[in-house]
């Protein structure tokens, strides 16, 4: 190898070792992610580990080729045990070089495939490939990577021992420059311009129509001022574009002299943000901002938020909200769509990094991010996202139930768990995830700042956000705390010593 292999691994590199040796179904993994996430070393990982292991590896980098007639007499020639393809986007036709080569890896060898144009990989796996393929997410650093690259902790499966205050570390990234350097993401110029240029090659690539992207130059600083009104919590498209300002007491930030001056935890920030953009937002067409969000979607950078006001309530499906999202026209279509989703942002970090110009402009410290009211939803944002990006879909979906006593921030019927997000420590009675599904065997956890135990007479778990979002990072939060949460008849204690073992100091 001429470059060095870094020594520690992103989480994704076991998910896919895991699918290379025990997947019978699938013979190709798409990797999607953004520019400079990681997907080049997730590769090189992986050939390093498998050239050790005496396995024969075929590695290409397709933004360097565009034959593809070469490529796959090469391939049938050497006949590998695995083929890695870097920016499978970027080779010509390479909807119809996809099904190529399934045909002929199909019970031969497994591939591994990944591409910077978050919206083309994500449809290759949706259309072309269908079920043929395994879809992998590689999102921006996640909390336990970070903890780990950083070493806070010396492993994924030991994070007992974090702190709530690695969290506000993790969404200002605090050390990762000088630990991993190449995974601290800078949104600048020059990362936009190449972003743009990834998108338009994979749309001249592509023979697909349906396969378009289209994104504008000026779209992702829109995206910016749009994504601002989620910080607070609109679920309706009037509340979006047309925000209430002063949900809680509003104060403007840049305030003439003769003004009170505030303390930063009694203003909320949230509204503020929205007083900026709100100045920008409604100078956006209507057609632009559905373009602009069919994009988020289709990217796996946003993903579509039910609510619930009602028991079985029987929402639109995240195809249709696409299709209404690239129809759109007039102002009264999207009132419609969002009068039943919300579009959410699928990592804090597309917030405190691209965000932090947001701010900027506004001369509001960034180190605002990461305190009291806008410290929550940050959490809830990730919290949402960590466990939407298990979902084998290629839209990602998410839950929020509010037709009981009170919400409950993140429904899983599939994997039955219920997750009220809170960085305080709640009462037990102000805690709602016993109250819905009372008659299902549902995990039922509030998040929190120092409780960290099972509640045997209520029956769901306290747990400190920090140690939740690394469970949900890693996956425990589906398994052995749903194994535990299912032993016997929901014996308490059967679960309480079971959650004691394995999560707590």
């Amino acid at each position: 190898m001429n470059k060095e292999i870094p020594k520690k691994e992103r989480l994704l590199v076991n998910q896919l070792r895991d699918f290379i040796e025990n997947d019978k179904k699938n013979a190709i993994a798409v990797i999607a992610g953004i520019r400079k996430v990681g997907k080049t070393t997730v590769l090189n990982q992986l050939e390093d580990y498998y050239i050790k292991k005496g396995k024969k590896v075929i590695k290409i980098n397709l933004d360097e080729t565009s034959d593809d007639c070469n490529l796959i007499d090469e391939i049938n020639e050497k006949k590998p045990d695995l083929l890695l393809l870097d920016e499978i986007s970027f080779l010509n036709n390479y909807e119809m070089f996809s099904q190529t080569l399934y045909n002929i890896a199909i019970g031969a060898f497994k591939i591994v495939a990944t591409g910077s144009s978050l919206a083309h990989i994500i449809k290759l796996k949706g259309s072309k490939l269908g079920c043929r393929s395994k879809l992998f997410r590689l999102l921006p650093l996640t909390f336990v990577e970070y903890l780990y690259f950083t070493d806070r902790i010396k492993s994924y499966s030991d994070y007992r021992t974090v702190k709530n205050d690695d969290f506000a570390d993790y969404l200002q990234l605090k050390g990762l420059e000088e630990k991993a350097p190449g995974l601290a993401l800078t949104f600048d110029e020059e990362y936009f311009t190449d972003f743009y240029n990834d998108v338009e090659i994979s749309n001249r690539q592509s023979h697909l129509t349906h396969s378009i992207t289209d994104l504008g130059q000026n779209d992702l600083t829109n995206m910016v001022n749009i994504l601002a009104y989620k910080l607070n919590e609109a679920v309706i498209y009037k509340n979006t574009v047309e925000p209430k300002i002063g949900k809680q007491e509003h104060h403007h930030l840049a305030a003439p002299p003769k003004r009170t001056k505030l303390k930063w935890g009694k203003v909320d920030l949230s509204d503020t943000i929205m007083e900026d953009s709100v100045k920008a937002v409604p100078g956006i067409k209507v057609a632009d901002i559905g373009r602009i969000l069919h994009f988020l979607l289709w990217a796996g950078i946003a993903d579509i938020e039910y609510y619930a006001t009602e028991p079985d309530a029987q929402n639109i499906d995240a195809g249709q909200a696409l299709n209404m999202l690239a129809k759109i026209k007039d102002k009264s279509e999207l009132e419609t769509l969002f009068a039943e989703i919300s579009v959410c942002m699928t990592s804090p970090l597309y917030y405190t990094r691209i965000g932090e110009e947001l701010m900027q402009r506004m001369k509001v410290p960034a180190g605002e991010l990461y305190k009291g009211t806008l410290y929550g939803k940050m959490l809830e944002i990730y919290l949402r996202g960590a466990i939407a990006a298990k979902s084998i879909n290629s839209i990602l979906t998410s839950y929020k139930l509010g037709y009981l006593a009170g919400d409950v921030d993140i429904c899983d019927t599939k994997n039955r768990l219920l997750l009220e997000v809170s960085a305080g420590d709640k009462d037990h009675d102000e805690v709602h995830v016993q109250k819905y599904y009372p008659e299902h065997d549902f995990v039922r956890i509030c998040s929190s700042k120092n409780k960290d135990y099972f509640d045997k007479k209520r029956r769901f778990y306290h747990i400190p956000h920090a140690k939740l979002c690394c469970m949900a990072d890693t996956g425990d939060i589906f398994t052995r705390l749903y194994a535990a949460n299912m032993t016997g008849d929901l014996d308490s204690n059967a679960i309480a010593e079971e959650y004691k073992a394995n999560f707590c100091v």
